[in-house]
């Protein structure tokens, strides 16, 4: 996770990360397993959903790779992805999610 970004979006104030960190960690424990459940239910409009919602929120995190995951995901239907190439991608959003949320545990220590 790349927290320069973070912090420059917050211009340097510690209470403002902090805030930024807690919506972080908020997300990263909700939208993973709401995206799991709309794969096990294939509602490809939740998930996409979902994805896109995600998407927004990890971009301060400066992972490529973890966007574009949610990127292709948002656009299940455009791009004709199959079960298993859905299922690829969101294993990918899974492990940076759990990657994330070690880093911020940690940050969120830091600031404590």
């Amino acid at each position: 996770m790349n927290v320069d970004y973070l912090y420059q979006v917050a211009d340097n104030d510690e209470g403002f990360i902090v805030e930024l960190l807690a919506v972080l960690k908020k997300n990263l424990l909700e939208f993973p397993p709401a995206m799991q459940q709309a794969f096990s239910n294939q509602r490809w409009e939740e998930l996409s959903n979902i994805a896109h919602k995600f998407k927004s929120c990890v971009a301060y995190a400066g992972i490529q790779d973890f966007n574009q995951a949610l990127v292709e995901l948002e656009l299940i239907k455009e791009h004709h992805l199959s079960l298993t190439q859905i299922a690829e991608k969101l294993q990918k959003v899974f492990r940076y999610s759990e990657q994330m949320l070690a880093e911020i545990e940690q940050l969120l220590v830091k600031y404590q």
